[in-house]
């Protein structure tokens, strides 16, 4: 739109997305799909814009009832083509899968795989690089700031045991967190481009 920074443009298109479940690793895959995605549960699925964010808890009883989130995401926040922000789009991808959507429906941009180049590229240069790729490092070396690892762990572990009644909101402030931090980092990224 006129006026407007190709990076403001692209901005105002993203919605940035987690999600939080447990894989069949612990338990006997029940359905050919979850065989496919190695997902059992998905639990909660966050979503944000540069203006808005969104949390669901998600019946795991009834995946059925969310197939539509991606377009529901997309008509909350008045995004007609939206952009699809995560983090290793392999888990939001086979978590969609799961609740019966079809994510490659719509653009993404994957912030892992950009966050790898970036640091190949400073490999290539000859700087001595740690080998941290996970969001927490990504969001320290790019925007700088600190998420508590530990916090992510615990909520990983509920999630991973199956352990989260009565845990709900807090699990979902959690994944909110988390895609707070994704349309910065992807803007931020794309600029180095």
């Amino acid at each position: 739109q006129e006026g407007q920074t190709f990076f403001e443009y692209l901005r105002d298109r993203m919605i940035s997305v987690d999600t939080e479940y447990q894989t069949t690793e612990k338990v006997t895959p029940e359905s050919e799909i979850e065989r496919y995605t190695g997902i059992h549960k998905v639990f909660c699925v966050a979503f944000a814009s540069s203006k808005d964010e969104w949390a669901v808890w998600i019946d795991p009883t009834k995946p059925q009832e969310f197939t539509h989130l991606l377009d529901d995401a997309a008509e909350r926040f008045g995004i007609a083509d939206p952009i699809f922000v995560n983090y290793a789009y392999e888990a939001e991808w086979e978590a969609f899968h799961r609740l019966g959507d079809s994510p490659e429906r719509f653009h993404w941009i994957d912030c892992y795989l950009l966050y790898r180049l970036k640091t190949n590229i400073q490999g290539a240069e000859g700087k001595k690089l740690k080998d941290h790729r996970g969001l927490v490092d990504a969001v320290k070396s790019m925007l700088n700031v600190n998420r508590d690892t530990k916090e992510k762990q615990e909520m990983r572990d509920l999630c991973i045991a199956d352990k989260t009644e009565g845990r709900e909101q807090e699990i979902m402030s959690y994944c909110l967190e988390d895609v707070h931090d994704l349309i910065p980092l992807a803007i931020s990224l794309l600029d180095l481009l």
